[in-house]
């Protein structure tokens, strides 16, 4: 730092450098296997995945789309 020191001609010397390299690889993927998984929610499943874990208002759901069991008890008789 400040010119007080020299860079070795090859970091391939430190033995770190492998464990490095194979995290960020790993790190890499990871990030890419994320996207994919976004995308195929949004543009294939369509399933409103991302909309559901957005912050603020939720979306509510219409009475015909929930389970009978998170029916109002009268609309359950009929």
């Amino acid at each position: 730092m400040f010119g007080g020191g020299t860079l070795p001609a090859a970091f391939l010397v430190y033995p770190m450098r492998s464990v490095h390299y194979l995290f960020s690889r790993m790190l890499m993927a990871l990030i890419a296997l994320h996207i994919t998984g976004a995308l195929y929610h949004t543009l294939l499943l369509r399933d409103g995945l991302l909309r559901r874990m957005w912050f603020g208002r939720r979306i509510i759901a219409t009475a015909d789309s929930r389970p009978a069991l998170t029916r109002p008890l009268s609309e359950t008789r009929s």
